[in-house]
């Protein structure tokens, strides 16, 4: 393999792991339902980086240019009404909450922004990198790695990484048992 290739390779192996540090603090700082929202965009910003990039063609006479676009406007359109829907309110938000969800929004979009990069330079990088098998793993062993680092910098108490039999540990149990969609 080239060595264009591997550093290719290399500097999108941890763009995953970002989506997922910059998500979960986001989720920290706002709701659950404001978080879940900002995932629905991830394939329309995917769409928009891949044609951007010009990995993606988009013919509008086509039907299959249609229905791209069409797919792509009720994506954006659940995704708002999902963000601008106020259901009834089960848990009062203090006001520390308040001040801090702009900062939480800012990193679930960036988190989407991360991982929308990571799914359109797939393409390039399986070109270059034909074995995904070994992509894969080396993907998993430098988000663990990354995650670890950021983790330790974060959480450097030996105490707060003690796992009891309460609905933490259920959470990674279920996490692990029926492997995470992102």
């Amino acid at each position: 393999m080239p060595s264009s290739g591997r550093s290719l390779c290399l500097h999108w192996l941890g763009k995953t792991t970002l989506f997922h540090n910059f998500y979960f603090a986001g989720l920290d700082y706002t709701s659950a339902t404001f978080a879940s929202a900002t995932s629905n965009p991830v394939p329309v910003v995917t769409f928009g980086m891949a044609t951007a990039f010009r990995l993606e063609k988009v013919d509008i006479r086509s039907k299959h240019g249609q229905a791209k676009v069409v797919g792509t406007i009720i994506c954006v359109g659940g995704a708002m009404i999902m963000t601008f829907y106020k259901g009834p309110v089960l848990i009062r938000l203090n006001r520390v909450l308040h001040n801090t969800w702009l900062l939480g929004a800012l990193m679930l979009f960036a988190g989407c922004l991360f991982w929308s990069g990571w799914l359109t330079f797939q393409a390039p990088v399986v070109k270059k990198y034909p074995a995904e098998i070994s992509l894969t793993a080396l993907t998993m062993l430098q988000g663990t790695l990354q995650c670890t680092v950021v983790a330790l910098v974060f959480e450097p108490k030996a105490s707060a990484w003690r796992l009891k039999w309460e609905i933490q540990l259920l959470s990674i149990i279920y996490s692990v048992s029926t492997a995470s969609s992102f």
